[in-house]
């Protein structure tokens, strides 16, 4: 993987497996922001 996509490696991926660990991508509203992350790599 790039630098370029590991950057993007989460973003608008909710639901879909984590490239690193095959963990599902949460997704979460704060602030008005949508936060993506895997909840095992916290990537």
């Amino acid at each position: 993987m790039t630098r370029r996509q590991f950057r993007h490696a989460v973003f608008g991926r909710q639901g879909e497996p984590c490239y690193q660990c095959g963990t599902a991508i949460l997704r979460e509203t704060v602030s008005s922001r949508r936060l993506y992350w895997c909840p095992n790599c916290q990537i």
